[in-house]
């Protein structure tokens, strides 16, 4: 009994340990319209933590666009949702949630990416 026990013990400890690990990221997009057609602006939020493994590589930069550096030095402007979305996949992040909200007229969507572990 005590053997059944112990076995039945330490299969919901190594249950407990697979589970998966997660680590998140969001994506806002502030829309506009312009003379030329819609404009969007992109914003990354990756938390507190500088442990969050693209910490460093994706970076709010100017005009509403985000800036991603690669390995060798180089740095790939993403300047709209569709780009930016195509790169983070190859990096495991998934769409995990979105949703839109408008403030004073102007209107904002929200995507949360996960990267499972």
């Amino acid at each position: 009994m005590k053997k059944i026990l112990f076995l039945v013990m330490m299969l919901n400890a190594s249950a407990l340990l697979a589970q998966d690990k997660c680590e998140y990221l969001i994506l806002r997009v502030t829309y506009s319209i312009k003379p030329t057609g819609m404009d969007a602006r992109l914003e990354i939020d990756l938390g507190t933590s500088t442990t969050h493994s693209m910490y460093g590589i994706l970076e709010n930069s100017k005009g509403g666009n985000i800036s991603l550096k690669h390995p060798d030095g180089s740095v790939t402007i993403i300047k709209n949702e569709v780009d930016f979305f195509n790169i983070i996949q190859t990096y495991g992040f998934i769409i995990s949630n979105s949703f839109s909200f408008t403030v004073l007229e102007k209107s904002y969507v929200s995507f949360i990416l996960v990267k499972k572990f």
